[in-house]
């Protein structure tokens, strides 16, 4: 039985394949899009065969591309919890970090332990999220008749830019802030801050 580890980062997936005694047998780095998810299925395949489970570490935020690759592709992917990772960290032999001890650490882990929960994505759940997702996102203003009403003040009484842009800085993105003001300028003006 081979076993293949990923360590998942923003950029870039770590993959190492090892052995039912956990000897590693390779390790390689693909990116983290599309094309790295299909040159690492691809190298798995014509390395190991199709007889291969593999190990993601659930950071979902960043391993979610690739979990959906690997499932559609038709492999078995299962699922190490991080606190998991975390204690393997805790007690190894040897003190340090890198992406393939990491992932090595999660390949292990999978022939560890036989409760882990498989990777498994339902369309219709993937739609509902997608829905929550955009309902609840907050909104920037795109335009600049949307700016906060402390902006569009200053705008108006100075006619500067910079006036507006240090109100803006205080008023906060969402406009939730207020204008700050000397009371009395030395040519008699206001003075925003």
């Amino acid at each position: 039985m081979i076993v293949v580890g990923v360590d998942a980062h923003k950029r870039t997936h770590t993959l190492v394949a090892v052995d039912e005694n956990g000897r590693i047998l390779g390790e390689r780095m693909v990116e983290a899009r599309a094309s790295g998810h299909s040159d690492a299925i691809t190298w798995v395949r014509d390395t190991y065969g199709r007889d291969v489970t593999w190990g993601i570490e659930d950071c979902r935020q960043v391993s979610a591309g690739l979990e959906r690759a690997l499932v559609a592709a038709g492999e078995a992917v299962l699922r190490v919890p991080t606190i998991m990772m975390k204690r393997t960290r805790a007690a190894a032999r040897s003190p340090g970090k890198s992406d393939s001890l990491d992932a090595a650490a999660v390949a292990r882990a999978v022939l560890r332990e036989s409760w882990l929960p498989p990777a498994a994505y339902d369309t219709r759940a993937q739609e509902l999220k997608l829905l929550v997702d955009r309902r609840y996102r907050p909104r920037r203003p795109a335009h600049r008749d949307h700016q906060p009403a402390a902006v569009a003040t200053a705008r108006r009484r100075s006619g500067s830019c910079a006036d507006a842009q240090r109100v803006s800085f205080l008023a906060g993105p969402h406009g939730a802030g207020r204008m700050a003001r000397d009371p009395v300028r030395s040519d008699g003006r206001d003075r925003v801050r």
